[in-house]
């Protein structure tokens, strides 16, 4: 509520939908969690005010943009997830075969992963 002492509300939430795409462009999903009462607070008030439809259509356009990132975000986490459940999953041994077509088995001790720096 302080954006509204200092501004319109249709300015604070213009300056609030930027602030989520910084957040989801940045890869800091920790604070989209904070903005969600803040917008709801700041969409009932920017109803009451008397705007410009030009500003009401910026607002719609940055609020349908960040609706597609954020769809993006949980697409990227949901294959992230599936890719690496797959890994963790993924057939124990590996064949592979020499110049003379004859295969050798190359099997896993278990089912970590390394991590490299």
């Amino acid at each position: 509520m302080a954006l509204l002492d200092l501004m319109r509300a249709s300015r604070a939430l213009n300056h609030l939908l930027d602030a989520e795409r910084d957040a989801l462009l940045s890869g800091r999903f920790d604070a989209l969690a904070g903005f969600e009462k803040e917008k709801e607070r700041l969409m009932i008030q920017t109803a009451r005010e008397k705007n410009s439809i030009s500003t009401l259509n910026d607002l719609k356009r940055k609020s349908e943009r960040n609706i597609r990132l954020l769809q993006a975000a949980s697409r990227g986490l949901s294959d992230a997830k599936t890719l690496i459940v797959s890994l963790t999953r993924a057939n124990k041994s590996l064949t592979v075969y020499g110049p003379a077509g004859a295969g050798t088995a190359i099997g896993s001790s278990g089912s970590t992963m390394t991590r490299k720096a």
